[in-house]
């Protein structure tokens, strides 16, 4: 999950940019408030002290070939395994002695002014790509200082030294930077297994639970986060009134007039501190121009930037209509936080006291009513991309017990509102009851979506991702998978069992039917499970899943956020592409050798059509293969659509105009077979598509299958059947048995020569053994 995603920007304005600029080339000897990615960590890490970190460094891959996918070598592997205890060792007491020391240098600081100050650098500069440890000040560095401030309390009669900020901002790079170097090295502690044996081990569960714990910051894009957040409120909207005070709309409208006032006050105001240190700079000797406009830069912050990130609660409140505006002081109850009010920080670690109170209030010296406390947002993901685990922590600890039903129910509407927004005309049932055929009682499935000849089963789990399991606890994570999805799973199992049946009365609970489930009429389902957040990417770690015992080899369920799954959805377009996805990720994600970081890393790839049986094959039997880099351009699209950055183009499935025309034009026209065969279409990789569209090759099928002839081309994947102008199907079949030569192959296509060209008349996989339909003859 990029970090883009962890935050949504505003395009920055022309005095932004220059003073980022001006920033940047003064950072000469200060590389860690350097512009900083991914690789440029890995460059920091090659000049540590340490055997392990100069060996890590020629293993690491660059940017490109983490594109296209790698193989980790063994010899390289093993000799990290030796080194890593040790620099395990070395990297934890580096990073508890910066810890120490960055806790010091913030008790010199004014709190106000510096966590202003970070978070305007946070969140008007351009993020960095998926997973890196990017920006400064980072979002990692930003939540060290507000856990830091609000655990030790307000600061007195201290003040705002550019060299203390600009030390004090090295030191929390520091401890972000040593904090991914443990989890390096903990990821290559000898375990005594192979590498490829050891997926499932509790030490490499701890160790991805840590990685996401330091690098993930907001679950989903803003506006899928915001469509959870209406569903969550849904539930208990006056009765949220009653108790606290204020409802979600409420919260939500507060955060909406947070972040617009970001927006209007932010460009004026670096206008201003712009002014103000060129002045000083153009006083200042020409030797040590660079160094005062800097240092007057961090001075202006205090009278200019202060005020456009951290407005008055009376300037916040000038943006509210009512009935929010008479109910801000309720909201500020319930989500504030004060320097002091959070424990003090011990590990990086440690949950952030702003997760469920994302608003830092700190005290005007001219004003000591709370009507001119500042208002400064200690967890920006709170407003963007994480409001929904924001609410759903302030539900639960309003309603109690009454609470997971309701959040269940929102998950679950809103999961099979997503899938049949693609399956237009699709029978939808949520909460439906059905009488077991075995006699056993009644139970409720939680969605079912019917759609031509398919059934989609859906039984959804509400409850968020644990503390524990967030800081790797893996007995508390094994715990609460087990408990969610196992039984999820078991519902699954048990309503993909109706197929095997005769018809199926779908009930109300009062016990009305409402609808009718034919077996007789279900060519393909598929399971889904989604949930509140991606439960640390379980969905995609088949090898641990099935491990575990949760999933049996031929049970294939979609575990997913149903904030990814919205994701998903948009990129989607039409039945196809979504029967497509469904299919190959029952293929792919069972494949162990497949390294799939989480749930859009996987869909990139039948997005991009990347031959993944190639990549498999290219590198050998005993190797991994891994994958990176499919986050930005679904970055860049929300962020235009945010209006925070430029337009961009919506990721779409990659497919040539000919694949393309046919499987629009199959679901237009929709004949007997037609989902099936343009699922099986659009599931070719693009290789395959390119070497059926090359003039060259359709010549030459062309010239071998003469009038009436028949050919059988391709490989075990995908197989190519070429008939010639003058033969029907129905007679290739019978004078040439295509199906006996291509049954033993995955998919295959059917092409018909043309004079020198082929035309595509249908798709279907290699089990199908009926000819293409009439239609296509």
């Amino acid at each position: 999950m990029s970090n883009l995603r962890k935050g949504q920007r505003r395009a920055p304005s022309e005095a932004q940019r220059r003073a980022v600029q001006d920033e940047r080339a003064s950072r000469a000897k200060v590389p860690l408030l350097e512009r900083t990615g991914l690789d440029v960590w890995a460059d920091w890490f090659r000049r540590q002290e340490h055997p392990f970190a100069q060996a890590w460094g020629e293993f690491f891959p660059g940017p490109d070939e983490r594109a296209v996918g790698f193989a980790p070598d063994a010899e390289a592997v093993g000799v990290l395994t030796e080194l890593a205890p040790s620099a395990r060792e070395f990297f934890l007491g580096e990073q508890s002695a910066a810890l120490d020391a960055a806790t010091k240098a913030l008790r010199r600081i004014d709190s106000l002014p510096l966590l202003a100050l970070m978070l305007f650098l946070q969140r008007f500069s351009k993020w960095g790509a998926s997973e890196d440890p990017s920006e400064v000040p980072d979002d990692l560095d930003y939540e060290i200082a507000c856990q830091i401030v609000a655990g030790q309390g307000p600061t007195e009669n201290v003040g705002f030294n550019p060299r203390d900020v600009i030390g004090a901002l090295n030191l929390l790079g520091q401890v972000r930077y040593l904090a991914y170097a443990v989890n390096i090295a903990d990821g290559f502690m000898p375990r005594g297994e192979p590498s490829a044996a050891i997926a499932m081990r509790d030490e490499v569960v701890r160790n991805r639970l840590l990685a996401r714990r330091l690098v993930w910051r907001g679950s989903a894009y803003p506006s899928h986060d915001r469509e959870l957040v209406r569903w969550l409120g849904a539930a208990h909207g006056p009765a949220m009134i009653e108790r606290l005070g204020f409802d979600v709309a409420d919260y939500a409208a507060v955060a909406d007039a947070l972040v617009s006032h970001l927006r209007d006050s932010v460009s004026e105001a670096v206008e201003k501190a712009l002014e103000s240190a060129d002045a000083v700079a153009a006083a200042a000797p020409e030797s040590r121009r660079v160094d005062a406009r800097r240092f007057a830069f961090i001075i202006a912050a205090h009278e200019w930037i202060v005020p456009a990130v951290a407005p008055s609660v009376a300037d916040v409140r000038a943006r509210l209509d009512e009935p929010t505006r008479s109910r801000l002081g309720a909201v500020l109850m319930a989500t504030g936080l004060r320097p002091g009010d959070g424990a003090p920080l011990r590990s990086v670690l440690d949950e952030p006291a702003a997760r469920d109170r994302p608003f830092m209030l700190f005290p005007s010296p001219t004003s000591p009513s709370s009507n001119g406390e500042r208002l400064l947002v200690a967890d920006s993901g709170a407003l963007l991309t994480d409001m929904a685990s924001t609410v759903e922590s302030l539900m639960s600890r309003t309603f109690g017990q009454r609470w997971p039903a309701a959040r269940a129910r929102a998950v679950d509407g809103l999961a099979v509102d997503l899938l049949a927004s693609l399956l237009p005309g699709a029978r939808v049932h949520t909460s439906v009851h059905i009488d077991a055929p075995d006699g056993s009682g009644r139970f409720e499935m939680d969605g079912l979506v019917l759609f031509e000849d398919m059934a989609l089963f859906v039984e959804g789990k509400g409850a968020p991702f644990k503390l524990a399991g967030r800081r790797g606890s893996v007995d508390s994570y094994r715990g609460q998978v087990r408990d969610l999805l196992g039984h999820g799973v078991e519902q699954l199992a048990r309503d993909a069992r109706l197929l095997d049946g005769g018809p199926i009365p779908l009930l109300t609970a009062q016990g009305q039917t409402v609808g009718l489930l034919d077996p007789a009429s279900v060519h393909r389902s598929f399971q889904v499970l989604p949930c509140f957040d991606d439960l640390g990417d379980i969905g995609t770690a088949r090898t641990l899943l099935e491990a575990w015992g949760l999933v049996d080899p031929g049970q294939h369920p979609w575990i997913v956020a149903v904030t990814d799954m919205a994701v998903v959805v948009d990129a989607l377009h039409g039945p196809a592409q979504l029967v497509g996805y469904l299919e190959w990720r029952e293929r792919w994600g069972g494949e162990s050798r497949l390294m799939l970081v989480e749930e859009i890393e996987m869909f990139v790839l039948y997005q991009r059509a990347v031959d993944v049986q190639a990549k498999l094959r290219d590198a050998g039997s005993e190797n991994l293969v891994m994958f990176a880099s499919g986050q930005p351009a679904f970055d860049d699209y929300y962020s235009g659509l945010e209006g925070t950055g430029p337009v961009s183009p919506a990721p779409r499935l990659r497919l040539t105009p000919r694949f393309r025309r046919f499987a629009d034009e199959l679901t237009r026209l929709r004949p007997p077979g037609w989902l099936g065969a343009a699922s099986a279409a659009v599931q070719a990789p693009e290789s395959v598509q390119l070497a059926c569209d090359d003039r060259s090759v359709q010549r030459s099928g062309a010239s071998a299958v003469g009038s009436r002839g028949a050919v059988v081309s391709g490989d075990t994947e995908f197989a190519v059947v070429t008939v010639g102008p003058d033969l029907s199907w129905q007679d290739a079949y019978k004078e040439y048995d295509l199906a006996r030569r291509y049954m033993q192959c995955r998919f295959v296509l059917f092409f018909r020569a043309r004079g020198s060209r082929l035309r595509m008349e249908w798709a279907c996989r290699g089990s199908d053994s009926s000819p293409p339909p009439r239609w296509s003859s």
